[in-house]
């Protein structure tokens, strides 16, 4: 996850820690020519807040927060352009700056997801996949479509996968799940009906959870083994579509798909044209 997103979703913290937050945020340039106790005396906190805030980020210390600020920044900046991502064209706007518009919705979007990834939660996803007896996805209904285009990715390489798209399909494929069995659970807010009654069912069942949503929802990830974000740009219902949303889905599940097929590139590849129809 790049740091400067993982600083910018830090919850719980106190108001120096705040005051800390805000100023390498706002000058991330003077942050990399400081040290700790000089960051300290600019902010007017303690060092301890300083290095209290590095734990929280999980890092060693103060310098390997400059490393990460120098070597991502430009990649966070790249997301923080000027975009409107529920309304990303208005009345009597051309044709071409609408295509213009929509380009750089799917570019921001994918750089903001892209910072939200987390690669070792990337390869211990990838790793349950393996391990799994049987892969199942339930998504919200305005994601079927994206989890059907996995599936059928994954189907394509002899691997099947499990899609329950209503709350019935859902509440009985949760009640037959166990511990070998892997479930994604994809809710942009947690929403979803009945949703943290499947969650609490899969965790009874020690199944295991991957929850993809967007980064403000709190109520079902302490629920899941493992959590992937969502671009969270998007209001719930204030736009023309959910066009970032959905590209943002699409990206994690085709790097899921992706790092999965390299783990055995060749006879996944070999399958898929063996078996290739039209």
């Amino acid at each position: 996850m790049n740091i400067f997103t993982k600083i910018s979703q830090l919850t719980k913290l106190t108001d120096n820690e705040k005051l800390l937050v805000d100023f390498i945020l706002s000058h991330p340039e003077k942050v990399m020519m400081m040290n700790a106790k000089e960051l300290a005396l600019q902010t007017y906190v303690s060092q301890t807040t300083v290095y209290r805030l590095c734990n929280k980020l999980e890092l060693s210390n103060f310098s390997d927060l400059k490393v990460l600020i120098a070597t991502q920044k430009k990649d966070f900046e790249k997301e923080s352009q000027d975009m409107d991502f529920n309304y990303p064209f208005f009345h009597r706007q051309t044709h071409h700056e609408i295509i213009h518009n929509m380009e750089s919705l799917y570019q921001q979007t994918i750089v903001a997801t892209k910072n939200l990834l987390d690669l070792e939660t990337i390869k211990a996803i990838v790793q349950e996949m393996y391990n799994a007896k049987s892969i199942a996805i339930y998504p919200s209904v305005g994601n079927i479509s994206v989890a059907e285009n996995f599936r059928q990715n994954m189907q394509e390489i002899g691997q099947p996968i499990e899609i329950a798209t209503s709350m019935y399909d859902q509440h009985w494929s949760a009640c037959i799940k166990g511990q070998n069995d892997l479930v994604i659970v994809i809710s942009y807010m947690g929403r979803t009906p009945n949703i943290l009654d499947l969650m609490h069912e899969l965790k009874k069942r020690k199944a295991k959870i991957i929850l993809i949503s967007a980064t403000y929802e709190e109520q079902l990830s302490p629920l899941a083994n493992y959590h992937l974000y969502m671009c969270s740009y998007e209001s719930f219902h204030e736009k023309i579509s959910s066009f970032s949303s959905r590209i943002s889905l699409q990206y994690i599940l085709d790097c899921l798909y992706s790092c999965y097929f390299e783990r055995n590139f060749y006879d996944f590849l070999n399958f898929k044209i063996d078996n290739y129809i039209d």
